[in-house]
């Protein structure tokens, strides 16, 4: 084994300090799509992951009632978040993002990240500041 994360980890921290990086792992919950970003793209050798922050995890974590999803990048050796993404980083609330499932998210060459919101139907592409530079909704969307 290499390196490990979990299964203890801080408090998510809310506001602006939960955005703040780098820093350490936080509280993950319902995280699914970890994948290791790979060589030759902007964050090669880091986890890309899709967090939920569902109702799931360990130990188990007190849900905020609108929260929202986000994507991390987590060093793994250092084991901080290097740079993450939530609906709040684009000035959106923290619920305008949300998924509990079917979702991803990939490192481009460009060093923006595509975000796939399954539970929606959402697909979008989003800068290292946060700033969406392109959105498709599906039709049936609720």
């Amino acid at each position: 084994m290499v390196w490990t994360l979990g299964p203890s980890y801080p408090a998510i921290p809310r506001g602006a300090a939960g955005r703040r990086v780098p820093r350490p792992v936080d509280q993950i919950t319902g995280q699914h799509d970890a994948q290791i970003i790979p060589a030759g793209l902007p964050g090669a050798g880091n986890l890309l992951v899709f967090d939920n922050q569902g109702e799931a995890g360990y130990p188990p974590v007190e849900l905020p009632a609108t929260g929202g999803s986000r994507v991390l990048e987590i060093d793994p050796v250092s084991r901080q978040v290097v740079w993450q993404y939530s609906a709040e980083d684009s000035g959106q609330p923290s619920w305008a993002f949300r998924s509990t499932h079917i979702s991803a998210a990939r490192r481009l060459p460009n060093g923006n990240t595509f975000i796939d919101e399954g539970q929606s139907g959402r697909l979008f592409q989003v800068t290292r500041d946060g700033d969406i530079v392109w959105e498709y909704v599906n039709g049936t969307r609720a």
